[in-house]
């Protein structure tokens, strides 16, 4: 509209064929399964979609993802070294490709037992039961500070994203519940944090840089197949810090670190990594979104020519 506020938006649709993985990834294994107090060894299948033993559980040959994309934002430059911008989107994923869960039960070892595989106590493979809608803002805003010694660059953005399943379907005789359970809905709308903030600081002086980031990720919860074994991580606060210097010659010496204060998620139930359940190993959820290493110190000499 002006040199210094815009709007910027777009329509699209997305395609999105399956992975080879997804379609012709095959395996067996062994895995232990908790009965109680008890744990038991079950032989594990995971059948490619389009197999027949598949078919004989309501499986079929995957189809692409198809997805609407919609998103609007405003850019606003108050000034010549400062800029904010808004963005919001909307994405919703048909048929989106995700396994499923270990279905078990005397009726899936029968139809196995019928398709020709013996022994067998749960079987997986992917589908495209489910249709997801993704939904979110984003807010940036940048500062360059020209200082009578040096200059420095701010930046800070926050993001809040919410994903939802709207819509899942069954596979032949079982039900969208036993096909995608609270777990796997879970990983697709618990799983990720639903804001993050971020700030960035970047002083220069000559050939010297430093820039400090500091990020925070909101609550996320990993759902179990109960609600009363359900798991909200607190939020988690990450910082990394990278001082340099580059030389005449092409040469830059730089020292820095990753999670600078050694960042780490909440801890797993103790239930979870008791001695008397031997295997249950992980102190830390898998699912976190950064930090659950910890701490990650460097140094760096680096030439350019």
């Amino acid at each position: 509209f002006t040199p210094k506020i815009a709007l910027r938006g777009s329509i699209s649709s997305g395609y999105r064929a399956p992975s080879l993985v997804q379609a012709g990834f095959q395996s067996s294994g062994i895995q232990i399964v908790q009965s109680g107090s008890v744990y038991n060894a079950v032989l594990q299948r995971t059948l490619r979609a389009d197999s027949p033993e598949a078919a004989a559980l309501g499986g079929k040959a995957l189809k692409p993802e198809r997805s609407e994309n919609l998103s609007l934002g405003l850019v606003f430059r108050p000034l010549e070294d400062a800029s904010i911008t808004l963005d919001a989107y909307h994405i919703t994923v048909r048929d989106r490709i995700t396994p499923s869960e270990n279905l078990t039960g005397r009726d899936v070892e029968a139809a196995l037992i019928a398709s020709g595989i013996n022994g067998v106590n749960s079987a997986v493979f992917f589908t495209n039961v489910l249709d997801t809608r993704t939904e979110g803002i984003e807010l940036a805003g940048r500062y360059r500070f020209n200082l009578s010694v040096g200059a420095l660059e701010v930046n800070a953005g926050f993001a809040r994203t919410r994903t939802e399943v709207i819509e899942a379907r069954g596979v032949g005789s079982l039900a969208s519940s036993r096909i995608v359970g609270r777990g796997a809905l879970g990983a697709l709308e618990d799983n990720v944090p639903e804001n993050k903030f971020i700030l960035g600081l970047r002083y220069t002086l000559g050939g010297f840089q430093a820039v400090f980031n500091q990020r925070r990720y909101g609550e996320y919860t990993t759902r179990s197949t109960v609600a009363s074994g359900d798991q909200t991580f607190s939020a988690q606060w990450i910082s990394d810090l990278d001082l340099s210097y580059r030389f005449s010659q092409g040469v830059r010496v730089a020292v820095g670190a990753q999670n600078l204060f050694d960042s780490h998620p909440d801890k797993l139930p103790p239930s979870a990594n008791s001695t008397t359940n031997p295997y249950a190993i992980a102190k830390y959820s898998t699912v976190s979104p950064e930090g659950h290493q910890g701490a990650f110190y460097y140094a760096n000499l680096s030439y350019d020519f």
